[in-house]
């Protein structure tokens, strides 16, 4: 990368000392409309973050700074929050719930009790109209092809990433409320 852009990189080591490393490449001036398209752009996310969401969402999460955090950020939005600690808990609450509380369901994958794939897949199987078209959408750190699959094949609807991306979670909330 440094080739492309023309620049060097210099490595001085010495045992029992230290490393030091120095890189160097010359960044090209932005022109007047480039900073003004940038500043436009971040008015703009700055504008849409203060649009609030409303909704009732129901977050399982087993990991307590995961739910913090999850929790501050979805009460941020304007979002009213239950939580489960895990997947069972979670079909339970969804279940004695009355049909429509929930707007969306935030799902962790690896929970005790139960997984968020299994279940998501028990909500699906409730007979109740709510439980077929609620999105779901999974939140986990395992953001590969065959696990945005298996989410996908077990009712899932979305994928949001851990650690959590606050405008990643806010623009895919928005979608489906």
């Amino acid at each position: 990368i440094l080739d492309l852009v023309g620049g060097t990189i210099q490595v001085q080591s010495e045992t029992d000392k230290g490393t030091k490393i120095d890189v160097k490449f010359i960044v090209p001036l932005a022109s007047e409309e480039q900073i003004r398209e940038l500043e436009q752009k971040q008015q703009e996310l700055k504008a849409k973050d203060k649009i609030k969401l409303q909704g009732r969402i129901l977050l399982a999460e087993d990991n307590s700074i995961n739910t913090e955090i999850a929790l501050r950020l979805l009460r941020k939005f304007g979002l009213e929050v239950d939580v489960a600690q895990n997947g069972l808990e979670a079909v339970n609450l969804f279940k004695n719930a009355a049909k429509d509380t929930y707007n969306v369901i935030l799902m962790d994958i690896q929970m005790p009790v139960m997984s968020g794939y299994e279940a998501t897949e028990r909500i699906r199987a409730l007979e109740r109209s709510d439980a077929k078209e609620i999105p779901i959408i999974a939140m986990t750190a395992d953001v590969f092809v065959d696990a945005v699959q298996k989410s996908a094949a077990a009712g899932m609807n979305g994928h949001v990433p851990k650690p959590i991306n606050k405008q990643f979670l806010y623009d895919t909330l928005a979608q489906y409320l």
